[in-house]
């Protein structure tokens, strides 16, 4: 986890790439949703959001990704 005060995180950013929450799990990621708090992200940002995260061998295919736009 790198944070949970994401509005810091972002330098007070009014909109970010991607925004949500994961959860780790023996040091791997079990879901990842875009649910956030503040930052709203639709179904394409999020879907951007877990092709970086697969390209940085975060997740793969059968990891659970909770669209909360849906």
């Amino acid at each position: 986890m790198i944070g949970n005060r994401h509005m810091e995180l972002s330098g007070n950013a009014t909109s970010v790439k991607g925004a949500g929450t994961i959860t780790l799990k023996n040091g791997k990621v079990v879901p990842t949703s875009n649910f956030s708090s503040h930052f709203r992200t639709n179904s394409k940002e999020f879907a951007m959001q877990n092709k970086i995260l697969e390209e940085m061998g975060l997740i793969n295919d059968k990891t659970v990704r909770i669209d909360v736009t849906q």
